[in-house]
């Protein structure tokens, strides 16, 4: 992608006011526009925080801090050599904010390496209340260029974030699959079938999801009870080393996947960029070990068996408009398989909200495995 100015830097404060940035710039003689918006991102694995003081803004000003799991929406923007003098006198650097090199995710998962600015941890504490007037022109940003405000009026009343607890898995992880168990371990408050763009490949092992891959793929949405923990793991096991490393074997990022009929849902993945021997037909990992059918009739017995008119529930809400055919039965157990094994025709969502059950596992794990 090609950028106004050669610099990209990540604002996620004061900075993503381009009226209050420009206005420091012409207190310095600087009488020309040196800063571009160019997309809001997310910086994976880091949180707000209010955890240094101003005189200048009269309280609390924003910092970010490593937080594994969490997302902290910012505005990605372009600027000149001139551009980073000006931001480097406006920040402090090198005595009170540093300027950092760091990995930001664009709207489809791809890395963006970019500089940000980061308190030194000696002039952190534990909280500042902000002032009115600061918070006032970080959110005349944020609604600027449309970044999502919430964490910052969390992080401005001192109250806790919350990371991004959801997993996506297309391959190992998947329940019924081999590596199973290591999400499992760690709690697990909803487990739904779900897509995600991008296409698979494999060697044969195990496959691989390529984001800028034409098409969908099939995969399970795991949102867990201890997300930091889960990556910790999961890092380990996928070979990701870093954001940004050239040591990895599959990268971490985080995307919106398809649950069905709620929108997108933000979670994690583990994918690679490059496409492994074998192109999978359909993206699904299941029908090209051959279980997709097993797994998809066991989802049937399982959510069916946790309330007596589960058949009746499923058609009411699969219909729920009227049915074209005229038929007035219920949909059978295997009439209700096939819309599962057709392209999002029905989801385990639907299922669920039937059965009241958002995390079946043990059976389908016992049985498919």
């Amino acid at each position: 992608m090609k950028y106004k100015f050669e610099n990209l830097i990540v604002s996620y404060g004061s900075n993503t006011n381009l009226d209050d940035l420009n206005e420091f710039a012409r207190r310095q003689g600087y009488l020309k526009e040196h800063f571009y918006f160019e997309a809001v991102v997310k910086v994976p694995d880091y949180k707000l925080a209010f955890d240094t003081n101003s005189n200048n803004r009269g309280g609390g000003v924003l910092n970010i801090q490593p937080a594994i799991g969490h997302v902290t929406e910012a505005g990605l923007f372009s600027t000149d050599e001139i551009g980073l003098s000006i931001l480097r006198k406006k920040e402090g650097v090198p005595y009170k904010y540093e300027e950092k090199r760091i990995i930001v995710l664009d709207y489809n998962g791809t890395e963006i390496p970019a500089l940000t600015y980061i308190v030194k941890p000696e002039l952190r504490r534990p909280f500042f209340v902000p002032s009115n007037d600061y918070l006032q022109i970080c959110e005349e940003g944020y609604k600027r260029f449309d970044i999502d405000p919430y964490n910052l009026y969390l992080a401005a009343a001192n109250e806790q974030l919350q990371p991004v607890s959801a997993l996506f898995s297309y391959g190992t992880f998947q329940r019924g699959e081999e590596r199973f168990p290591v999400i499992k371990q760690y709690g697990l408050s909803c487990a739904l079938t779900a897509f995600c763009f991008g296409n698979l490949s494999t060697n044969g092992k195990y496959p691989a999801l390529d984001l800028m891959g034409e098409g969908f793929s099939r995969g399970d949405y795991f949102r867990s009870d201890n997300i930091e923990a889960l990556l910790n793991q999961a890092d380990v096991i996928e070979g990701f080393e870093g954001f940004g490393s050239n040591a990895n074997l599959f990268r971490r990022t985080c995307v919106d996947v398809d649950v069905g009929g709620v929108g997108q849902r933000k979670a994690w993945m583990y994918v690679m960029d490059s496409q492994l021997e074998t192109k999978l037909p359909d993206n699904d990992w299941r029908a090209f070990k051959g279980n997709r059918r097993a797994f998809a009739a066991e989802l049937v017995r399982e959510h069916s068996s946790k309330v007596d008119d589960f058949y009746e529930g499923v058609t009411e809400n699969y219909f729920r408009f009227g049915r074209a055919d005229g038929k007035t039965a219920p949909l059978s157990q295997d009439e209700i398989i096939e819309l599962l094994l057709d392209e999002q025709s029905l989801t385990e969502r639907t299922m669920a909200q039937v059965s009241n059950c958002w995390t079946v596992l043990t059976q389908v794990e016992k049985e498919v495995s």
